[in-house]
């Protein structure tokens, strides 16, 4: 049994980093760039269609990379269960593994946001599910180059293991569209750079994954949606979640993951 590196440790992933065997600095797209690079799209982009790029998710596609964060590349995915009304799950085991949905994160994408909900864990002897009320308001569906969007936001936060909860705290957290940066100069690749910067104050309870009451849990999550992801089989391309990076900002950073092409599921 062979399980892909998770983009999320515990709980969650993302926080920016140089990757190692791409070491290249991001650095934010100047106004006389944005309007000639080839990669960047002035006009109004419909974020859904990057993450998780509903069209590709109903029909079967995941995406394929490495997590380079620890010097040694190693395999990582994402793929999706798109469930209708704007609910999805996201996984992040290899989708020909035995164990391929045992964990994975609740998503909806409403009218005007994305939003997350959940992340389920029940890959080992004790079910672990991390709730927050209302969910995170990760980023605005439509997104147009030079806006400003960002969200601030306090919510409840539930720890529960095996169905019982074990914490509870508040998170206060902001979420932030950047706007496009060029994360490889190497090959002039630009992407829109969405951030959430989270802080989470355990108030009640205690358990040995983490949470307890008194202790607050610091978090980062980067998001690089880009055009043109290569799907595997053909010169076509189609919007995607092109890097991942973050994780907890009080121990570094857990994962620098780059997504490389569209992969088909299998079966």
């Amino acid at each position: 049994m062979t399980q892909t590196t998770p983009t999320r440790s515990r709980r969650r992933w993302l926080l920016l980093v140089a990757p190692v065997m791409l070491a290249t600095a991001v650095v934010s797209a100047p106004a006389a760039q944005a309007a000639t690079d080839p990669q960047i799209r002035t006009e109004q982009q419909d974020l859904r269609t990057y993450y998780p790029n509903v069209n590709r998710a109903r029909r079967g596609w995941y995406l394929e990379g490495y997590n380079y964060i620890s010097g040694t590349p190693q395999r990582s995915v994402l793929w999706f269960d798109w469930e209708g009304r704007g609910w999805f799950k996201q996984f992040n085991w290899g989708p020909e593994d035995p164990n391929s949905r045992c964990h994975y994160d609740q998503m909806r994408w409403r009218s005007s946001r994305l939003e997350y909900h959940q992340t389920h864990n029940s890959c080992g002897e004790v079910t672990h599910e991390t709730s927050f009320s209302p969910g995170i308001r990760l980023m605005p569906r439509r997104w147009q180059t030079g806006d400003d969007w960002s969200e601030s936001r306090t919510i409840a936060v539930t720890h529960s293991e095996d169905g019982v909860v074990v914490c509870r705290g508040t998170m206060d957290y902001t979420s932030e569209v950047l706007g496009w940066v060029e994360i490889d100069p190497s090959t002039s690749t630009w992407a829109i750079h969405v951030r959430t910067s989270q802080s989470t104050l355990w108030t009640e309870g205690h358990s040995t994954t983490g949470c307890s009451a008194g202790f607050t849990t610091d978090w980062e999550e980067n998001y690089f949606l880009m055009p043109d992801m290569p799907r595997e089989g053909s010169n076509r391309t189609y919007n995607g979640f092109k890097r991942s990076a973050g994780g907890n900002a009080n121990n570094n950073f857990n994962w620098d993951v780059w997504f490389d092409k569209w992969v088909r599921l299998p079966g």
